[in-house]
């Protein structure tokens, strides 16, 4: 059993059949209303649809952005 850490990676499903990230998708944002949550970790399998996908979250990062980007 994979074991997950909620306070910094965000696990995600498409509910309407959306398809995972692929290579060169690292990074990419997870976006809920207007508002990056997330980055694009990894995946099961490229390109499948009805896996989880898994993120970074962003506010677990929030300090090192915003000191990076002063």
């Amino acid at each position: 059993m994979l074991h997950v850490d909620d306070d910094v990676i965000l696990c995600t499903m498409f509910s309407e059949g959306g398809y995972q990230p692929c290579k060169g998708d690292s990074g990419g944002p997870l976006v809920c209303e207007g508002v990056v949550i997330g980055v694009v970790s990894w995946g099961v399998e490229c390109n499948i649809r009805n896996k989880p996908a898994v993120f970074g979250r962003v506010d677990a990062a929030i300090d090192f952005i915003n000191n990076t980007l002063k």
